[in-house]
């Protein structure tokens, strides 16, 4: 548990370095919630969360809307509670979206983003029936 700031630090320092976005302040909600949460996934899912959170960021600030991070979060680490299960394919056409955003429109870039290949997003596109139209101006 009290590796996790670290760990974070280091995910984001790689991450925005290979995605080139410059993050310089981490919420302490963010790193307070991380702290509690039991990671079932072990150190690939912080590493998952952390990439994510950056794809998602729009500022060069990570904050818990960018962790998707809320009450539920809480709730999933103590087993006793009732939790609210996330709908997958909501968080995966949101992050699809976000990422061909990022990448201005091209799709290479945005499935590097994703860390998926071209073709498993364009698949990914046509299921969620996206049409995305760059504007101009």
């Amino acid at each position: 548990k009290e590796d996790i700031p670290l760990l974070i630090n280091y995910f984001v320092d790689d991450f925005s370095k290979k995605m080139n976005k410059k993050i310089t302040r981490i919420d302490k909600e963010v790193i307070d919630t991380l702290m509690d949460y039991s990671f079932p996934g072990n150190v690939r899912e912080l590493r998952n969360m952390v990439e994510r959170a950056i794809i998602l960021s729009d500022s060069g600030r990570l904050s818990a809307d960018d962790f998707q991070i809320d009450k539920v979060s809480k709730k999933i680490s103590h087993p006793n509670n009732n939790f609210e299960v996330l709908d997958l394919n909501v968080l995966e056409r949101n992050a699809i979206i976000k990422a061909i955003h990022q990448a201005n429109f091209n799709k290479s870039a945005a499935a590097k983003l994703l860390n998926i290949s071209f073709q498993a997003l364009d698949r990914r596109i046509k299921k969620y029936k996206l049409v995305f139209e760059k504007r101009l101006g």
